[in-house]
């Protein structure tokens, strides 16, 4: 497992930092919520078509899958977080 990079993002006016790992050619980003809530695991899968979907390695957090992936998205293409 290597570590890549460590960033932010801002998600309901609290700062998130989000690290990102390298496992077995798959990035695995790792959310830490300020309120010490268990971080959150997520990884963007691909697929045939250029289509792709955010997971988490979790149960029942899809909403936060769901806006931490734009951010992340934002983030990767250079925008605002």
């Amino acid at each position: 497992m290597a570590k890549q990079e460590k960033f932010s993002v801002v998600y309901e006016g609290k700062v998130h930092v989000i690290d990102t790992y390298l496992i077995n050619n798959e990035l695995i980003y790792k959310i830490h919520f300020p309120d010490k809530r268990q971080p959150l695991l997520i990884v963007r899968s691909a697929f045939a078509g250029g289509e792709s979907t955010w997971s988490s390695l979790q149960d029942n957090r899809e909403n936060e899958v769901a806006q931490f992936g734009k951010l992340i998205d934002a983030h990767l293409s250079g925008g605002d977080s």
